[in-house]
Formats: C-alpha cells, structure tokens, sequence
C-alpha cells in the first residue's frame, strides 16, 4: 500500500473562490484502495510496484518504477520511466514528457491515476469533507453497518458541465438534502460523493430524486450513481468503485445508475424521470421501460389494472411495482392463485363467509377482500376463476360492495384489484368461459409484460442478480458465469421465462464445482444446446502437425516454434498467458495440498507472489479444465521441469513467435493480433531474441 502524505487544510477565507488552475493533485486508485497525492512544484514523484519508487503500489502490469510525474511552471507531466507495458494517457501510449489536463486517466497497469485541480482548502471553502476526510467518514459508517447489521447507501454526484464547476454551485443544495448524519465530501473536481447513513434503495433513490426535482432549469445537468451495502460491496474500495463505476454510466438521458453488474445489483436506463425499482428487477430493455413507464402514470389511480404475460415473466412482480407506486402503499397487498384454489372453495376465500353458512363453517371468516380493505389485491390466473365467482367479483367492481356467504349484509369496501393471465381473455369470452362484461371491468389499463427471449439485453444481470440471491441463501461463493455459458444463455428460447432462468441459477450455485458456472453446472436441455453450437475456441493456437496430406504445400517456415491454422479472431495474448498462469498455480496448490509455502518452491517464485496471483485469479480448489487445456496446447512435456517464470516466458515466445509467422514479421499487425499494444510485443519480441 502506497504511503500516505498527509494534508494540511488551510483557514478558509470569508468568501469562496473557484480553484486556482495551477493546482494539481493525483487521485491514485490502486489495489488497497484510493488516496489523494498532492503535487508540490519542482518535486517529482516516482510510482511503481518496487521499494525504489517514491510511491509503491500493488497491481498487474505494473513495472518496479514505472512513471515520474512532476509540476513545474504550472504544468504537471507524466514521462514513462522504460516500463514494461508502457504508461497510457486517456488509453493512448505516450512516448517521452506529455502534458497533462484536469480529467487525464494515466494507467499504470492496473493502477489508474487521475489528475485533479482540487484540494483540501477549496473543499474545506464550501464546507465539505476533502478526500481523505470522506473516505475516512465512509469506514466509519460501514464498520457501523456492518457490525449493526444496518443498511447504507454512497451516492456519487457528477457535472454533465464541460468544466466541472458544480461544487460552488450544488454544495449548499446537497447539504440541505441530507440530514445531520450524512456526509458531503470532493470526490474529484466534478464529483461530490454523499454518505447516506442508514438509508436503504428507496432512501436513496428519494434523496437523488428530491436533488433532480429541485435543480433549476437553466443549471447544468447532474448525474448520479448508486451504490448500496452490502449489495455493491462489503468494503469501502469495492462501494467506492461501484459507486464512481456507476456514476459514469450516467449521461444526460441516464440520470441515474445503480452500481455494479458484477456485484448483483442491477442498472437502470431510460428517461430522466426514471429513478429506479424494487430489489431483483431489472429494467434496461425499451419494452419493459415503456411499460414501466406506464406503470407510473397509472399507479396513483384506484382503477383495476389487468396484467398480460407467459408464465414466469413476473407478473406478481409487475403487480407489487404498481401497488408500491400507488397511494395505498402502506396497506396490504393480498394475492391468490385463482386456479390454485377448488371452485367450491374460491368464493369463501375471496368474499368470507358467515357461521353455518355450510358444513364445517362453525366461525365467520373474513374473506381476502375485507382484509385487503383500503390496499390491493392480486387475483392471479383470473382466467381461471368460475363463473360463479366472476358473478361476486362483477358486483364488488361496480358497487365496491362485498357480500360473505351465508348473509345478505352488504360490507363497503375500498380496494384496487389488480388481475393477471397467460390466457387469452377475448378467446375465453367467445367459448363463454368468461364473462365478456367482467373482462371489459378489469382492462381498464392493461399492462403487457414481454417475454424473456424479447429482452435478452435484462438476461444477464438477472442472472448475476439470482447468483447473488443463490450464494446467500445457500452459503455459497460463485462468483458469476463463464463467457462460454453466458454465450448459451442468451441463444436459449427461455420458455419458462424469469422463473426458469432463477430455477437454472439456483441450480447452478448449489452443484458449481469452480467459482464461476461452467455448463457442466447447466441442466441437460442447454448442455444439449451447447453440443450443437459447440465450436473450438479461435484464440487458443492448436499444434501444426505436418500437412494434411502430401499434394497439401509445404507450410512456410519462420521464427516460430510450431505452425497452426489461421485463426478466425485474434489471438489473445493476455487471456492465454492468464489461462496458463492460473493452471500452473493451481497445479502447484493441489500438489502441495494447497500449502502456499510448499506450491512457492514448487514453481521457484515466492511465496508473497504466489500468493498475490491466487487472489487476483480468484482460484478455488480443483484446476479448472479450459486454464488446464490451455496449459497443454501451449507447453511442451520437456519443460515441466522448469519454474513458473521459465515456463511463461517459453509460451510467451511462441505465441509472439506465431503471431510473427503470420504476420511476416509485421510488429504492429502481430501485435493487434495478439490483442497488445505495438510497444509491448516490441519489448517482447527483443527480450526474446525473436526475429
């Protein structure tokens, strides 16, 4: 972990002033987490991963003193120190001094440097916590949360403004949307981050949405991501980096996002007036925002709504959506399966009935109508319902009165009724099924959610959403699906819809051998449909073993250790120089009865970085078979005697060297068919001796 430099806060003045536009700081984001560099002119400051550098940092890719950055004349500079993956400004490689703005992104491997013209005094102008004081604030409440069992919430603010600007702006305005034990702090020139204590999604979502209304019309527009523990992360880092993760994907049609895929919780898009929805559902799709949207014009009214669907497309889901929406929130909502219940039983469970008013009826019942008096109630699988019941329900509809069986008392009742079928309601009026005048009660508004195989784009962070469900309630730690399966998800029909996919996740969850789901894990009706698409990965290289026959043309010789068939996609470097080092590792592990110490010597690497890769691949017992596979198209039997870094540097080399023969000799195409940048391939190339 880098070290940290303390920052003095100066006494603000009486009035506040815009920051001077020769200030600069970094905001280092690194693997321990973020901080706050502040640049003093005329003093360089080195960083990389050695003892030798001014500021040492933990990350992949990152060399021992990889860049210097350095003030001078009011300019801040950043010149790559001969790192072995090169230093790049806003995704470009630099070569030599290059000058940096406000805003710049410097990566430094896994490292990500931003340049900031904020500091300490001019936050502490606006009565807001610096960056050191926020993030300390931010530890507070979540070991508060944690041990408390309590739920928080961070809120990231961004300036859609070209120049930033908000902070003298909006800092009064968020301030007074808090409350006394919420915290504002800078988070970057353009970013303020609010700790909300103890507020849940719905608390959240209230305090951005009270910002968004407020905002004058001639102000810039602001943007907001969300980040919930434990939804988001269990640790500063992880809330920090959903939070700001999220808060990028804002745009001005995208008000707002909830933070983090990958963590389970889903992200919302559509227009500025959407703030978000209930737990568990995603809503990205064009189909499902309409609806959505139409959702919330109809809410407030006390009007039936019918909802139309296939089978496990959510529509009790969609249900308590409106019922949250409406004036009846704090109510009850009650449901019932009309086709789950015998007909001769339905009308006592829906009316109630009075004592004696059959056998076995020794005590009044209220019926679920009464109950659900002044909320909502869910008549699921209407279509189901008897003609008999269609009857009592027709009159609770027209004179909103209620009669139980067994009495002719007449019991007032104020209550929404909400419907919902798979079935075709016009088609059961023509079979005379169903009653035609109770259907034209009930569609008032109807609500028609789409299947799953029409919104493909919600499929995968439902999935990710139901893994996340799946590891808590079952004590598991899958950490989400391999691309291969993900692949198979979105090309199967999903004829049971939402209720099917969370079947297949929670399945899943409980039988994964690995930490991510592998279609081994799936049911057989997808494995199958994995066997017909199957198809064997472009990137990996298979080993050339002579022509096919002897009419077929000598294959031209070059540098390379072995020849393969051309692929249909670039090979990938990283991904097979990952693959191989994971399979090493692990192998090393299940050898040494996953004794670090003992798998360190095994491969002659020590035991801090054995350890440090284990993490960052995320390895779990068992090696897993695609890492193996790779392994073994890519090394050779003789050299299992070799350690790790002898080892990687030989599958380094030939797959430099393939790229090569492919490319005659033509660095920069080799290197874009490898998937790495032209100075990386080029550094290999002469590290390696290749031609």
């Amino acid at each position: 972990m880098a070290e940290n430099r303390d920052l003095e806060l100066t006494q603000p003045g009486d009035e506040p002033v815009a920051p001077p536009d020769r200030a600069r700081n970094l905001l280092v984001y690194h693997h321990d987490g973020v901080h706050l560099v502040p640049m003093v002119s005329g003093v360089p400051v080195a960083m990389g991963r050695g003892k030798s550098s001014d500021l040492a940092y933990r990350g992949s890719n990152i060399s021992r003193r990889h860049a210097r950055f350095e003030l001078r004349d009011g300019q801040l500079m950043v010149c790559d120190l001969g790192s072995t993956n090169g230093t790049k400004v806003n995704g470009n490689i630099i070569e030599g001094p290059h000058v940096l703005s406000v805003h710049d992104e410097v990566a430094l491997g896994s490292v990500m440097v931003i340049v900031t013209g904020w500091s300490a005094r001019e936050s502490a102008l606006y009565g807001l916590d610096n960056h050191g004081q926020f993030m300390a604030r931010l530890q507070e409440e979540m070991v508060r949360a944690r041990t408390f069992q309590r739920p928080m919430a961070l809120v990231m603010i961004r300036d859609l403004a070209p120049n930033g600007g908000m902070l003298h702006r909006w800092a009064g305005r968020v301030r007074d949307a808090g409350r006394e034990v919420d915290r504002v702090g800078v988070y970057e020139p353009t970013q303020m981050g609010v700790v909300l204590a103890e507020a849940d999604r719905a608390h959240a979502l209230r305090f951005v949405s009270h910002l968004m209304k407020t905002a004058p019309e001639n102000e810039p527009q602001l943007v907001f991501g969300v980040a919930l523990y434990p939804e988001s992360g269990r640790s500063p880092d992880q809330l920090v980096a959903s939070a700001r993760d999220a808060v990028l994907r804002a745009n001005a049609d995208t008000r707002i996002g909830q933070a983090g895929e990958s963590q389970g919780v889903s992200v919302f898009e559509g227009s500025s007036e959407e703030v978000g929805y209930e737990d568990g559902v995603v809503v990205r799709a064009p189909s499902m925002l309409k609806l959505y949207r139409r959702l919330e014009q109809v809410a407030p009214a006390p009007i039936p709504v019918l909802i139309l669907g296939e089978t496990g497309t959510g529509k009790e889901i969609v249900a308590r959506a409106l019922h949250a929406r409406s004036g009846r929130h704090d109510k009850a909502m009650h449901s019932i399966n009309c086709g789950a219940v015998p007909p001769n039983l339905l009308e006592g469970l829906l009316f109630g009935h009075q004592k004696g008013a059959f056998t076995g009826a020794d005590r009044t019942h209220k019926g679920l109508f009464e109950s659900a008096n002044g909320g909502t109630i869910l008549l699921d699988e209407i279509g189901e319902m008897p003609l008999s019941a269609q009857v009592s329900l027709l009159r609770v509809l027209d004179h909103g009165v209620v009669q139980r069986l067994g009495s002719t008392k007449e019991i007032p009742l104020d209550v929404r009724i909400v419907a919902a079928t798979n079935r075709d309601l016009e088609s059961m009026v023509a079979a005379s099924t169903f009653r035609l005048d109770l259907m034209h009660r009930i569609n008032l508004i109807t609500l028609q959610i789409p299947p799953l195989r029409e919104r493909l784009s919600e499929l995968l962070p439902l999935c990710h959403e139901f893994i996340r469900d799946a590891n808590e309630r079952y004590d598991r730690n899958v950490l989400g699906i391999k691309p291969q399966v993900e692949s198979l998800l979105l090309k199967y029909h999903w004829p049971g819809n939402i209720r099917e996919l969370r079947n297949v996740m929670e399945r899943a969850v409980l039988i994964a051998l690995e930490r991510r789901i592998t279609a081994e894990d799936l049911p057989d009706k997808l494995r199958e449909l994995a066997g017909a698409n199957a198809a064997p990965p472009a990137y990996v290289p298979e080993a050339y073993d002579g022509p096919a026959s002897t009419s077929a043309p000598e294959p031209r010789r070059g540098p390379a250790v072995h020849q393969v068939p051309e692929p249909t996609e670039p090979l990938r470097f990283k991904m097979s120089i990952r693959a191989c080092s994971a399979a090493l590792i692990q192998q090393a592990l299940v050898a040494s009865d996953d004794n670090h110490g003992r798998a360190a010597e095994i491969l002659g690497m020590p035991r801090r970085t054995l350890s440090h890769k284990a993490d960052v691949y995320g390895l779990a017992p068992g090696v897993d078979a695609s890492d193996l596979a790779t392994l073994e198209r890519l090394s050779r039997p003789d050299e299992d005697g070799l350690d790790f870094a002898e080892r990687i540097g030989r599958i380094e080399a030939r797959l430099l060297s393939e790229a090569l023969n492919r490319t005659s000799g033509d660095v920069g195409r080799a290197a874009r068919m490898l998937g790495i940048d032209r100075r990386t391939a080029s550094n290999k190339i002469d590290r390696y001796g290749l031609t």
